[in-house]
């Protein structure tokens, strides 16, 4: 009788250290697991905070937009999806670039966006040059891009020759002819980084010519005048050859030799890059935010300077 009891005591007493393994087994997951949610917490993108503290949200004389959804990227950026954005989605085994909206979009998505870096932000421009200076542009256009250039390199010069200010300048503007002109519009034209191809009235060329002394530009104003619009609808072609250039590099599509096209196609390499989605989902309630921060990739260290 005695054995049997030591057996028994035995075997509850084994039982008990199972059952406190156990409760240790899954007291360590548990703790496993909450430490593995704090880490992903920490490492996620909190847009409800973001936008409580005013970092991302749509302060006024912004542009806004309305966002629905967020994800997430297998490199570790995230990106906000505006209301109406479309994706252009790579399908690798088709070879296909399609586009989707962010309801419809999922996990292992691929999305072709344009880079985000100083080359970029001039690519038309730039690709027009390239053409330029490559004779790949009909005459009527190179002689368009020379006198859309004209006016602004005289003004500048006139500017520079008599140390004028901006807001000098216009006032010396508006003597002439009694256009209407702003100081900020006479500094868009003339600043380096500005895309003014020219004035959207041809008096302001004639007030320019007068101003200078140019009396071509007096005379010829409607060239002048013709030439910005010619240049500025070539410029809205290029932005249409770069978004046909993305599509056909990514299907494998090749222009033909000695195109103009192939220039455009050339310059591909450096503006498009691709991102896998990892994660997506909607959010409770729609929120606004400034448009600069939608649709595109954000890395870490944008967000940490964002919350």
């Amino acid at each position: 009788m005695m054995n049997l009891k030591m057996n028994i005591d035995a075997e509850s007493t084994e039982q008990d250290i199972v059952a406190d393994d156990d409760k240790d087994n899954i007291q360590n997951i548990r703790e496993i697991f909450e430490l593995d949610r704090f880490v992903e917490e920490l490492s996620t993108f909190n847009i409800d905070r973001a936008v409580s503290s005013g970092s991302i949200g749509s302060g006024s004389g912004t542009m806004s937009a309305e966002v629905n959804y967020i994800g997430t990227f297998t490199t570790g950026e995230q990106i906000l999806f505006s209301k109406y954005y479309s994706a252009v989605v790579f399908n690798a085994g088709e070879k296909k670039v399609i586009e989707v909206t962010a309801d419809k979009l999922s996990q292992g998505d691929v999305i072709v966006f344009t880079k985000k870096n100083d080359y970029t932000r001039n690519i038309a421009d730039i690709i027009f040059d390239q053409l330029k200076n490559n004779n790949r542009l009909d005459g009527k256009i190179t002689k368009a891009s020379f006198l859309a250039a004209y006016w602004k390199k005289c003004l500048l010069n006139y500017k520079e020759s008599h140390n004028l200010s901006y807001k000098a300048l216009t006032e010396s503007l508006k003597k002439h002819n009694g256009i209407t002109v702003q100081g900020q519009t006479v500094r868009q034209w003339l600043v380096p980084e500005s895309h003014i191809i020219g004035p959207r009235n041809e008096n302001v060329i004639i007030a320019i010519g007068k101003l200078v002394g140019d009396e071509n530009m007096i005379s010829n104003s409607s060239d002048y005048f013709n030439a910005c619009r010619t240049v500025r609808h070539y410029r809205r072609e290029i932005l249409s050859m770069i978004a046909q250039a993305i599509n056909d590099s990514l299907s494998m599509n090749r222009p033909a030799p000695g195109s103009p096209f192939e220039i455009v196609y050339k310059n591909i390499e450096n503006l498009s890059d691709m991102f896998e989605i990892e994660t997506i989902h909607e959010l409770d309630k729609a929120i606004t935010v400034n448009a600069n921060m939608v649709n595109k990739p954000i890395s870490l260290d944008e967000m940490e300077m964002l919350l």
